[in-house]
């Protein structure tokens, strides 16, 4: 990742300019990383801020929902199709120019894969468009991890931690503490949600090594006052976590602690409340909650997401449907195809498909069911326009199955 930074004409050191909050964790690193970006975004240029504390905040975060730029954030707005282009091809040409001045084959070969391309794409973006604040999100890991080619970010954290990509990271919580702990830096201070005993061990030991401040953040009291964006209650940990990086880095920018004694600023709570519904974290969270209630960590070994729509043939009722997003993605299954992405980054054994209507995700399980000569077990989840719909096809379509719900 360095010679390709090195090839789109940056030094690592370079990145610096982007005063990076650099986020690793098994569970909550996305929603803790979005729920910084809400609130840094509340000391933007405005009205209210006459003297911003930032004037851009970039958000590096994976996987996207629906579209690729989601990835790529400025001020908690996705690239525009047009500066996405923009920038895809500016890297793309760079590393083209470089291949030829050494040499080299300028066909794909000089390109990075794809999570490592985003991330230089991202880095450049961002140094392009004048980011002055920048979140990075890990993608597996932290010590290897395509993100931590930073030098000196201003401040780490690291979110809950559990057993994630074992074939990469390790088998036990102490080897993949280690992983993550690989991104905490000299002069940069690490905050981390409370961590398991051996696994805070590991984080202790490599933090005394480098050597850098550990802050083990507990849950914020002042957050039983206020209605997250994003309601459930592991969010408290990873608010309490934004919070204290926030505050952190503000400080850090020269700016002083926003935060005094127990009250929270006007702007910490509207970025607080402000926290959109991501329908990927709530996906992850409906899988870190059976997985704990099932005490096992493959809860299900097949996934179908489909739309609101009822009949393959006859279509829908209206008041079974709620027409939320524009015709063709729907027709495209965007929002399907990108949860069975996240589904399948969270247990890549679990079997997962997509279909266009809730008859076609039933007949798929009826189809299971018949094929393992067993008993399925279904999880109906989602809105009650989809249940409604589930309901509508077991009372009035379909073949009689060995199924249960």
């Amino acid at each position: 990742m360095i010679e390709w930074c090195r090839r789109i004409g940056y030094e690592p050191s370079d990145l610096n300019a982007l005063n990076v909050i650099h986020i690793a964790g098994t569970k909550g690193k996305g929603s803790t990383s979005a729920i910084i970006s809400s609130i840094l975004a509340q000391y933007l240029p405005s009205t209210a801020q006459t003297n911003p504390l930032v004037n851009k905040v970039g958000l590096y975060t994976s996987p996207h929902l629906r579209f690729v730029r989601e990835r790529i954030q400025i001020n908690n707005e996705p690239l525009s199709e047009a500066a996405f282009a923009k920038y895809f091809f500016e890297t793309w040409d760079r590393l083209e120019e470089s291949a030829r001045v050494q040499g080299e084959p300028t066909d794909t070969s000089c390109k990075p894969v794809y999570f490592r391309y985003l991330c230089l794409m991202a880095f450049h973006t961002y140094i392009r468009e004048g980011v002055d604040t920048a979140i990075i999100e890990c993608g597996i890991g932290g010590e290897f991890d395509s993100t931590n080619i930073l030098v000196a970010p201003r401040v780490t954290g690291i979110t809950s931690l559990g057993i994630d990509h074992t074939i990469m990271l390790g088998n036990t919580i102490e080897e993949i503490a280690w992983h993550k702990g690989g991104i905490m830096k000299a002069g940069a201070p690490c905050f981390t949600a409370p961590q398991p005993p051996t696994a805070l061990e590991v984080l202790c030991k490599r933090a005394a090594d480098i050597p850098v401040e550990l802050h083990v953040v507990e849950r914020d009291p002042a957050l039983e006052n206020i209605k997250l964006g994003l309601a459930a209650d592991f969010q408290q940990t990873n608010a309490s976590l934004a919070i204290a990086i926030a505050d952190y880095h503000l400080y850090a920018l020269g700016h002083g602690h926003p935060r005094h004694g127990d009250d929270l600023p006007p702007e910490f709570i509207r970025g607080l409340e402000q926290q959109v519904r991501d329908a990927n974290a709530l996906a992850k969270a409906l899988h870190t909650t059976l997985a704990a209630a099932l005490q096992d960590e493959r809860p299900f070994t097949h996934a179908v997401f489909c739309t609101n729509i009822t009949f393959k043939e006859a279509g829908y009722r209206p008041d079974l449907m709620s027409l939320n997003m524009s015709g063709t993605a729907i027709d495209a299954l965007e929002v399907q195809k990108g949860l069975a992405e996240t589904w399948r980054g969270i247990d890549e054994q679990t079997k997962v498909e997509v279909k266009g209507t809730i008859e076609e995700a039933v007949e798929w399980c009826r189809d299971i069911a018949r094929d393992d000569e067993g008993k399925v077990m279904v999880l109906v989840t989602g809105s009650t326009h989809l249940v409604g719909g589930f309901l509508e096809v077991l009372e009035t379509g379909g073949k009689k199955g060995d199924s249960s719900s």
